[in-house]
């Protein structure tokens, strides 16, 4: 055996005690995690199996180039994960049985939709909210073509469910294909005491090129309002979008306004297309440090996640080094998100290096920072805030952080406006 060959077979031994958690199998993808991850399936402790659903999950998100047929190698990890999974759907804590559901429906398989159906009746909110979702992951992945007439009965059920939570989820899962077997839970909703069941019940209407009622348009809420414009712009309800939206105090409503009957408005800034960067590791962070933006609109505080580790400890190294004062903010009007690509603007970052994405349990609900990318392991040093829940991003991207003081400051926030400042707490 060559010098070379012995030196690479010493490497990939791991060192003695260097035992990968189960959070690092899960985010490995690697089909020699299965054995631990089948076996802290059955674990006493609920802790360990809510990882091991989360790591069974993962091989339901192993990115498939566009054009590119799914390996088969990947087909037989996501069907024995499946296989996995199901039993866990009646585990008795509900925090397993949720993960389960999420896991499920990344990975479909054999009889899937039977589980997820099945759990959408749990007695826990949760659960049946991580149902609607599942149902939703599987048409968004492509798992199934269409929803069956069994799903569109059971989500419009949940649509109506007592809980709010359960409510704006089922909404969510009917927002991004045209679905007319929904119309009138999703005419109920638009109505809906929640501002995200409605904001997701006018998205649904307005991809039905159905008008909602002209109600929405006065919403409290400013991002259904923006929906609203959408939808009656979608539906051709009015010629041109009236004066008083073009007055309206939401830079959102008026974007929506503006982009009205357009297909020329730019809605994701620059692209990172060939940019590569070598992937960097940083030393994690002893606690969840704060951050304090300083924008030209006012303030507002990120508190960093050991979710992602390394995307916290690289950001707030960023933030000593004043990476980002200075930075343009931008807007991703179609999901309502907040970003920012860098000082320069080039819609890249600057910072000369890339971060490997670090999969978590944190869901992208309104406040949530992200880290967007271009392919694979390219998060750099940008980021972005969701300001209304966007599930189609859960397990996607990494998100490192959430708003925890300032969420209106964002509201406000104009296409062109910077960071003055972002100073790191302690």
């Amino acid at each position: 055996m060559s010098v070379h060959l012995l030196l690479a077979a010493a490497l990939s031994v791991p060192p003695v005690g260097a035992e990968p958690t189960l959070r690092e199998r899960a985010r490995s993808r690697d089909q020699a995690s299965f054995p631990a991850l089948r076996e802290a399936l059955s674990s006493s402790g609920a802790a360990d199996r809510v990882e091991a659903a989360f790591g069974l999950g993962q091989f339901g998100l192993i990115e498939v180039p566009l054009g590119a047929v799914e390996p088969a190698a990947g087909v037989l990890a996501r069907s024995a994960a499946a296989d996995l999974l199901a039993p866990a759907v009646s585990d008795p804590d509900p925090s397993v049985r949720r993960a389960a559901v999420e896991g499920l429906g990344n990975v479909a398989g054999r009889d899937a939709e039977s589980f997820l159906l099945a759990a959408a009746t749990d007695y826990d909110p949760g659960v049946r909210g991580e149902a609607a979702l599942a149902l939703f992951r599987q048409r968004l992945l492509k798992r199934v073509p269409a929803y069956s007439p069994e799903a569109v009965a059971r989500l419009g059920l949940l649509a109506a469910d007592a809980d709010s939570e359960v409510r704006w989820r089922a909404a969510c899962a009917f927002s991004r294909w045209e679905e007319p077997r929904a119309e009138a839970a999703l005419a109920a909703l638009q109505s809906d005491a929640d501002s995200r069941a409605r904001l997701f019940a006018v998205r649904a209407l307005g991809r039905r090129k159905i008008a909602p009622s002209v109600a929405r348009l006065a919403d409290a809420d400013p991002f259904v309002r923006a929906e609203a414009v959408a939808a009656f712009s979608a539906a051709k309800a009015w010629s041109e979008p009236p004066d008083a939206v073009f007055a309206d105090a939401s830079p959102y409503v008026r974007a929506a306004a503006a982009a009205a009957g357009r297909a020329d408005v730019e809605t994701s800034g620059g692209r990172a297309g060939d940019f590569q960067a070598r992937p960097r590791r940083f030393k994690p962070l002893k606690s969840e440090p704060s951050v304090l933006f300083e924008t030209e609109r006012g303030s507002f505080t990120v508190v960093l996640s050991n979710e992602a580790p390394n995307h916290a400890a690289a950001f707030a190294d960023g933030v000593k080094k004043k990476l980002c004062d200075g930075a343009v903010w931008r807007r991703v009007p179609d999901d309502f998100i907040v970003q920012v690509d860098g000082a320069r603007g080039s819609g890249r970052g600057e910072a000369g290096w890339s971060l490997p994405d670090e999969p978590n349990r944190l869901s992208f609900e309104r406040g949530v920072v992200g880290a967007p990318r271009e392919g694979q392991d390219a998060g750099g040093c940008r980021l972005f805030i969701a300001l209304v829940p966007a599930p189609h991003l859960d397990g996607r991207r990494t998100a490192f952080g959430r708003v925890t003081s300032g969420l209106d400051v964002l509201d406000r926030l104009e296409p062109g406006d910077k960071i003055v400042s972002a100073t790191l707490l302690p």
